[in-house]
């Protein structure tokens, strides 16, 4: 299939003056291909799942109704030298991705594991303080502006946040600090309510479970809706399913992802309607069709056009953009050369007067290492991907919960954000999330409190062949 791609948009290219709306379509078509794939495998993908989620059904195929339409959620369209440069990159990062993703998947096997014989670490005293440590950021942030706040429209909490950098610190770490608290707080609810030794687990289980239903609540409150970004709501719905209530079978997962798309389409409108309708007159129910053209969630495409023509005329970051995600936690006034959002950078470049846009990983890659780096960082990301969706799949062989269940399902849970963009606006918050998730996780662990050994198709090749019966012998 990836050659197949490969070859028709050559085709495509080399014999059609206009190759927008063909190679658009393919991509789509492609990505739709892909996305089914994930989720009818035998194993559950969530990475690779939300992957293809994104890039079929709020990237490419609201931008091809854009495109056939000539209609754009920004003024100022982009040229099709533009639009075909961007296109350029989506078929490689795609691809690249897909290739990898494939080729790595052969090689790694599930990792096989007794469940019997697996057990996880027990929270202890140092756990219980960073937990604390991680909520209360949330609740402070609660206090200082007042609950009534966080029940308004997003845009009027924002004017109150963002006024203070400092403020602005605290608020996001607070949102994703406090989640990262709850759903790794619930990992050992749910570890010792499945345990044996109720005697041991009877002393402190109560008072555990009430803790992680606090911080659930309150990063509820916090990130809900209508005073938050809605890809905030929805990674953090996404990820505590993926941890906590994992989709085991095919077809749960199936009619599950299926109707993904139908809640993007018409839940993430309702609620942005109905926000706004608190502070003036106006339908709630959304115009579909108008969403999905004129819709600025679905800027991806433009964006990526416009970073097209941005990367173009000022050439690229030398990767200064990724650099500046890893490094979220240094403070700008020690760092003045820190990037600056890539999704306000070309809005600037292109004239709009809004810099709050978008900036599809794609157009990251792109902007920060062209072409070539496209290529590269999608084909690591593939082979990322699928090692990490076997390991995700691997612990639902287990009865306990671990890390790697935990990390994935996270990962997965705001992946779909992660690839919208702007990387350096959202990856910050994310990064919390994982950071707090990876301290406060149990670890699993086997016979004699070594920790679970995963195994590669080699091993187990291997172990059939030193049990196979000798010639002669049969």
């Amino acid at each position: 299939m990836e050659l197949l791609l490969a070859v028709l948009v050559l085709l495509v290219v080399l014999i059609d003056s206009d190759a927008v709306q063909p190679v658009l379509l393919a991509c789509a078509f492609y990505s739709v291909y892909q996305f089914w794939e994930a989720i009818a495998s035998k194993g559950a993908r969530p990475i690779a799942t939300v992957f293809w989620l994104y890039h079929a059904f709020f990237l490419l195929i609201p931008g091809w109704l854009q495109v056939i339409n000539n209609f754009y959620p920004w003024a100022r369209v982009a040229t099709d030298a533009d639009m075909e440069y961007a296109l350029c990159a989506v078929t490689l990062g795609l691809w690249s991705f897909s290739t990898a993703y494939q080729l790595r998947g052969r090689r790694v096997a599930d990792a096989i594991v007794a469940a019997k014989s697996v057990t996880a670490t027990r929270i202890n005293a140092l756990k219980i303080m960073l937990a604390l440590g991680g909520s209360i950021p949330a609740m402070a942030l609660i206090a200082i502006v007042g609950p009534a706040s966080f029940l308004q429209e997003r845009s009027a909490l924002g004017e109150m946040i963002y006024q203070s950098d400092e403020l602005a610190l605290v608020y996001n770490a607070a949102k994703f600090s406090v989640f990262g608290v709850a759903i790794a707080l619930a990992a050992y609810v749910e570890n010792d309510r499945k345990s044996r030794s109720v005697v041991k687990r009877k002393r402190y289980l109560p008072v555990l479970s009430m803790f992680s239903l606090f911080c659930a609540a309150v990063a509820t409150f916090v990130n809900n809706p209508l005073s938050s970004p809605r890809f905030h709501f929805l990674g953090m719905l996404l990820g505590a399913l993926l941890v906590l209530r994992p989709l085991r079978r095919r077809s749960t997962r199936i009619i599950l992802w299926t109707t993904a798309p139908v809640f993007l389409y018409t839940l993430f409108p309702v609620v942005k309607n109905l926000g706004e309708a608190m502070s003036q007159q106006g339908d709630f129910l959304p115009d579909i069709g108008a969403y999905l053209i004129g819709g600025v969630d679905f800027d991806g495409l433009q964006q990526l056009a416009n970073i097209a023509r941005m990367t173009e005329g000022l050439g690229i970051s030398w990767g200064s953009n990724f650099l500046s995600a890893i490094f979220f936690w240094v403070p700008r006034s020690l760092w003045a050369g820190k990037a600056t959002i890539t999704g306000a950078l070309a809005a600037d470049y292109v004239g709009y007067e809004y810099s709050n846009l978008s900036a599809p990983l794609i157009g990251e890659a792109l902007s920060g290492l062209g072409m070539l780096g496209v290529v590269v960082f999608f084909t690591a990301l593939g082979w990322l991907a699928a090692r990490y969706d076997a390991r995700y799949n691997a612990s639902l062989t287990q009865r306990r919960l671990g890390l790697d269940r935990l990390l994935v399902g996270t990962v997965a849970g705001f992946l779909f954000i992660l690839l919208r963009g702007s990387l350096n606006a959202v990856f910050p918050q994310i990064g919390v999330s994982l950071l707090v998730v990876i301290a406060l996780a149990p670890r699993l662990t086997g016979p004699g409190g070594a920790l679970v050994q995963r195994f590669r198709r080699k091993t187990s090749v291997e172990s059939v062949t030193n049990h196979a019966p000798l010639k002669g012998t049969a």
